[in-house]
């Protein structure tokens, strides 16, 4: 049976006229009485609407009358339940390069399995070191959380070697034109700058 179903157990067909049955369920085996959640029905048949996971056990019809030994009747009722998300929607706002967090709610029987995707794609494939899943459980539920690690640090870190990379130019420049405003023109090669690419700069210099 199939969670939030309805089902049906037909004891009709070993109740005689007349006769009292009463249905019980495993444990304490109290008498089961008509309610909004189960019907005892006089053809006696049970009726559970919208079965929930407490509702499994054991099941038993006994009918008797005044005539030979009572009659007993059992049946097993398993609830089954397909996954379902107990998280609504999220929205969350972030700054940017800030880590972001966010959590999945969901039930159902085991194996449970989450999976997330990013743009159709799961997070598996993208680098270990950008995504963080955790997962935990308890009372029939189980959450798993992404953690998007924050950039911060690695922004800060290449913005300090840009940083450095440009005061080492800036220094070169300075020294240069120092060797060139002191030496003047009395050698030719005092003062020599060899230009590198736009990522590295490098000299060469003779003594005054």
């Amino acid at each position: 049976m199939r969670f939030n179903g309805e089902i049906m157990l037909d004891f009709g067909n070993i109740v005689k006229p007349l006769g009292r049955q009463l249905c019980k369920n495993d444990g304490t085996f109290q008498s089961i009485l008509s309610s909004s959640h189960i019907h005892v029905l006089e053809n006696g048949s049970l009726t559970i609407t919208v079965t929930q996971k407490s509702d499994a056990g054991y099941y038993m019809c006994e009918t008797s009358n005044d005539v030979g030994e009572p009659l007993r009747y059992s049946v097993r009722l398993a609830v089954h339940s397909a996954p379902q998300i107990q998280t609504s929607t999220q929205v969350v706002h972030v700054r940017k390069s800030e880590e972001a967090r966010f959590s999945c709610s969901a039930s159902g029987d085991p194996p449970l399995n989450i999976v997330w995707s990013r743009e159709g794609f799961p997070l598996s494939l993208y680098p270990e070191n950008r995504y963080l899943t955790r997962e935990s459980e308890g009372r029939g539920v189980k959450i798993s959380e992404v953690v998007i690690k924050s950039l911060k640090g690695k922004i800060q870190m290449f913005s300090l070697v840009r940083l450095q990379t440009h005061l080492e130019k800036i220094k070169l420049l300075f020294d240069w034109l120092f060797k060139r405003f002191h030496c003047g023109n009395r050698d030719p090669k005092c003062g020599a700058l060899l230009l590198g690419n736009s990522k590295s700069w490098t000299r060469s210099f003779n003594s005054c």
